[in-house]
């Protein structure tokens, strides 16, 4: 049974499965038939459960900081569980961060200072998530700032209005996303993927992707959101390769490919 919080588990599915990564760390799929409202979302989602996992398991900030490259090359470089896409990069190689970034205690020079929402953790513990501090950067040795912390403060949108134009409007906030959060016991990690810009999946806003989160019971004030749009990729381990789990809107519905990127969140075992 696939293991789905019960509002979610409510709702109309076209596919849902789960899978075992290790011992506290959980792979589910889910493809809602109208999840919002306005049509198909293909979900993705890591769960790391630390009480389970221990010190067995941790997050890791995986880069090839002279050349961009595929989540799914970098995954099988450190022979991850699963790994995603990281945030916000120039287009060009070498690649330089938007916001803050800081790996195995070296910071990066960013462009921009004080990404809004922001992921920071030390070595097999359970990470910080929420608003940027300057201080996160003296008190964790990984860092990584998003654009902000999913819809805070935005309005859920009214899917009561179906005309064109109500449809148009919200559409133009969707695509595919990347997020995560913690729940409200301290206990659980929470890393998603959806699906965007397809028929088969519409994508979600910001405001629909805390929604996510708040259903999977994540503290809505403990959310980041990472890079987005074609750079939206889940992979997990499978046997002894890697596989891509999502759907890439890059190159959708010709060939639908990974994209190229500067960094992924990895989880990574280090225990047998």
């Amino acid at each position: 049974m696939t293991p789905l919080p019960p509002e979610l588990a409510a709702k109309e599915l076209i596919s849902s499965s789960s899978q075992t990564l290790a011992p506290g760390v959980t792979y589910v799929q889910a493809h809602f038939k109208n999840l919002f409202g306005d049509g198909p979302e293909r979900t993705f989602f890591v769960l790391l459960d630390w009480k389970t996992c221990g010190t067995n398991v941790t997050l890791a900030i995986v880069r090839n900081p002279e050349r961009r490259e595929k989540p799914s090359t970098l995954a099988a470089q450190t022979k991850a569980l699963a790994a995603v896409n990281g945030t916000y990069h120039s287009m060009t190689d070498p690649s330089q961060p938007y916001f803050e970034l800081k790996v195995d205690g070296k910071l990066i020079p960013s462009q921009l200072k004080g990404g809004d929402g922001t992921l920071a953790f030390n070595r097999g513990e359970m990470p910080y998530m929420g608003t940027f501090k300057k201080e996160l950067l003296e008190k964790y040795d990984n860092v990584m700032s998003g654009d902000g912390v999913p819809g805070l403060g935005e309005p859920f949108p009214d899917y009561s209005d179906q005309s064109p134009e109500g449809k148009k409007k919200r559409a133009a906030c969707r695509a595919p996303r990347t997020f995560a959060g913690n729940d409200l016991t301290n206990r659980v990690t929470v890393i998603g993927v959806v699906d965007g810009r397809q028929r088969e999946s519409i994508g979600v806003n910001y405001v629909e992707a805390r929604k996510l989160l708040e259903l999977w019971g994540c503290d809505p004030e403990a959310l980041v959101s990472l890079d987005g749009g074609g750079s939206s990729v889940m992979v997990t381990r499978e046997g002894e390769g890697h596989k891509v789990r999502n759907v890439p809107s890059d190159g959708y519905p010709l060939l639908s490919r990974e994209r190229r990127v500067a960094e992924s969140l990895q989880i990574l075992r280090l225990a047998p």
